[in-house]
């Protein structure tokens, strides 16, 4: 009799595991907390594309000055030719190059520290495409780039003048048109 008890004991326990797992394990229904987790079925990621011109944003030419592209600029940009490359200038304090050509990143982050030496204070960038950095001087702090991009048809690289801009807002700015330069078709 007693194994009689255990027996049925045994499979009343077997059956209501059972119907426990079968109800949450072959159940439809997704908790509320887990369902909110949830992101859903996977999606193949959206194809990158060029950023669309802003409103205010222009298309400069830089052919007439000895390069064969084109770049999106805020406002007017003054463009003339150089040694170096195309000197782009805007307002007082935009003021870069951009020249045909890739740059050895690594050899100008060598040059940017033999250069300025115990004046650098920190990097704003510093990527395998843009090198970006702060420099103290006595009427107050400079801030420079430089930044290579290569691609097909053409390479380019970009830097600000000598001089520096006042702001790190307009090194993004220069940055960004860098970025923008197109092969002309």
């Amino acid at each position: 009799m007693k194994a009689l008890h255990h027996r049925v004991a045994l499979v009343a326990c077997l059956l209501a595991s059972g119907a426990c797992h079968r109800d949450t394990l072959g159940s439809p229904e997704v908790p509320e907390e887990i369902r909110e987790q949830d992101p859903g079925p996977a999606t193949a990621p959206a194809p990158q594309t060029a950023p669309a011109a802003a409103p205010d944003e222009a298309s400069v030419d830089l052919t007439p000055h000895g390069l064969e592209a084109t770049l999106r600029a805020d406002g007017e940009v003054e463009a003339s030719a150089t040694p170096e490359g195309v000197r782009l200038r805007a307002g007082e304090d935009f003021d870069m190059i951009v020249a045909r050509g890739s740059l050895d990143m690594t050899g100008e982050r060598e040059e940017l520290v033999r250069e300025y030496g115990a004046r650098f204070e920190r990097f704003l960038i510093d990527s395998s495409e843009v090198v970006a950095w702060e420099i103290s001087a006595p009427a107050g702090s400079t801030y420079h780039f430089f930044a290579s991009f290569e691609g097909e048809p053409l390479s380019h690289h970009c830097r600000s003048a000598p001089e520096g801009t006042a702001s790190p807002q307009l090194v993004d700015a220069m940055v960004r048109v860098c970025r923008s330069v197109q092969a002309k078709k």
